[in-house]
């Protein structure tokens, strides 16, 4: 009999939720006010655009506070959309496999291609990653998981439940098609028809605390207008910048 494709973890496909914020830092201080729970939060990995801590949901799973690094200077377009974030929101999720490969080409065959695949290897005195990932596409919705095979965690992403996640609720006008693809891939994770939506909902030991947000589509002609409008304003706001620091 053949391995499952996902992972499971406390039963369910979740491996970690993103919620994001325009500055990492802050958006870890608001999780910590909400919940009562400190976000755990290493320096960022050197060359990467994001910065993110973490709290443990238990089982494996994490929550992850994402926003900015503010060394990074180059552009990527879900950086330049988080930074215009007036509130913090979900954007992304991911599903683990012990089976890129194989997962890669189900995906494929669903009509769904993995994209951005990327091996990522990181260590210092403190932390280590190792995995694989990428986003189930074509292009980026968010209603459609990331995937992750991992190598190496960092061991604060343990069994510990710092917060219970209650339910990921996921909204999408796609949502037929996305039920379709999810069963293909064993991935039992609801989606109601509807607006694009996200929403992640927690209890915490200063009780019931939601993250809710439209969901993110970088697809098709709309995604492509998307990109050149973000890489514009990326352009722009580099240009101020230089003229500001000129004597």
């Amino acid at each position: 009999m053949a391995q499952p494709l996902i992972k499971l973890r406390a039963g369910r496909p979740i491996d970690h939720i993103a919620i994001c914020g325009s500055d990492t830092r802050q958006a870890a201080k608001h999780v910590e006010t909400l919940t009562g729970v400190t976000p755990q939060l290493p320096d960022p990995k050197p060359g990467q655009f994001y910065w993110s801590a973490i709290v443990p949901l238990g089982a494996g799973r994490f929550l992850e506070i994402l926003g900015p690094n503010p060394d990074y200077r180059g552009f990527n377009p879900l950086i330049e959309t988080v930074r215009r974030f007036d509130r913090m929101r979900p954007v992304f999720w991911y599903v683990a496999t012990d089976d890129f490969e194989g997962f890669s080409d189900a995906s494929k065959k669903a009509g769904a291609p993995v994209e951005k695949v990327q091996r990522v290897k990181y260590e210092d005195a403190s932390v280590k990653f190792d995995y694989t990932n990428g986003l189930v596409g074509p292009g980026f919705r968010s209603a459609r998981p990331c995937v992750i095979q991992w190598r190496e965690r960092p061991s604060y992403v343990g069994e510990e439940e710092m917060l219970k996640l209650r339910a990921l609720r996921l909204s999408d006008p796609n949502a037929d098609r996305l039920r379709t693809l999810f069963d293909s891939l064993g991935i039992d994770q609801q989606v109601e028809t509807g607006p694009a939506t996200i929403a992640v909902d927690l209890d915490t030991p200063k009780g019931p605390v939601t993250f809710e947000g439209p969901g993110l589509r970088f697809e098709g002609l709309g995604g492509f207008a998307r990109l050149v409008d973000l890489y514009i304003r990326y352009r722009l706001s580099r240009r101020r910048t230089a003229e500001q620091a000129m004597p």
